[in-house]
């Protein structure tokens, strides 16, 4: 799961990329052009995309034992 702020991050770089689309689609450019509408929908998926690299360059590893259904025993095979 998705640490707090990677997962508010996560819902607002959404949320702007699908507002973006939105306004692309409808032709509406605010002003800044159809290519700017189009840097607003790819350029979340891009910070988006860095961000969740940057989560998963820093995840040690671990993995927490829980027990196996069914079974007795403990943990993750080897």
């Amino acid at each position: 799961m998705l640490k707090s702020p990677l997962r508010y991050a996560s819902a607002a770089l959404g949320i702007f990329g699908l507002v973006s689309l939105a306004l692309f689609t409808s032709g509406e450019y605010l002003g800044i052009g159809f290519g700017g509408i189009e840097r607003m929908i790819v350029y979340p998926a891009m910070i988006w995309a860095l961000l969740i690299a940057g989560h998963l360059l820093s995840w040690s590893g671990e993995i927490k034992e829980r027990p196996a259904s069914g079974s007795g025993e403990a943990g993750i095979a080897p």
